[in-house]
């Protein structure tokens, strides 16, 4: 008589291999030339690891306590949770691909596009721009500013990120302001992201 598996164990590897994708995801989305905290990059490779070797535990137990008459319970295993699997990989590793701030290639374009603002520009706002900092620094740093219409008086702005989807318009877009005092020091920076 053929034993059933319990849903608990599938329900244990179903998530061994949701955190085995999504640690292998993010790992692969990290860039050794960016900062992260302390111990994430180690802390998802042990994750990973560990995931890793249990999910082949599992699959070994399976395969040894819960075999099916056909004989094919690695092939059904494979066939079902794999293609998970590598969905979860895909969708983890979407996304920005986060680089450190670098001046010279800042205002680099590819076509009408930015070629590198959206990936550097964390690490610009976390650890180039500071409050107190003078206009002449600013523009020194990045470059001259893009000419926003509607944008408040001490105001200047840098385009991130435009998106045009389908359409002859922008459909979302990421842009950087700088507000300056009157003695043209920057008083506040925020990243705006819209979408229309």
């Amino acid at each position: 008589m053929e034993k059933e598996v319990p849903k608990w164990f599938k329900v244990i590897q179903a998530l061994l291999f949701i955190v085995c994708g999504f640690s292998l995801g993010i790992l692969s989305q990290m860039d050794s030339g960016t900062k992260y905290k302390e111990g994430a990059q180690l802390t998802l490779i042990v994750l990973a690891i560990i995931s890793g070797l249990l999910l082949v535990v599992s699959i070994v137990v399976r395969l040894v306590i819960y075999p099916n008459k056909e004989g094919f319970v690695l092939l059904n295993i494979l066939r079902t949770q794999y293609p998970v699997l590598i969905l979860l990989l895909i969708i983890s590793s979407c996304g920005v691909d986060e680089k450190n701030f670098d001046k010279l290639t800042w205002n680099d374009r590819d076509d009408i596009y930015y070629a590198n603002r959206e990936s550097m520009v964390k690490d610009l706002m976390e650890n180039h721009i500071k409050l107190g900092m003078s206009y002449e620094q600013v523009i020194e740093l990045l470059g001259k500013p893009e000419n926003f219409a509607n944008m408040k008086t001490n105001t200047i702005g840098y385009e991130i990120m435009v998106d045009y989807g389908w359409n002859i318009d922008p459909v979302e877009g990421k842009n950087l302001y700088f507000e300056f005092s009157k003695d043209s020091i920057v008083i506040d920076f925020q990243l705006e992201h819209w979408e229309h």
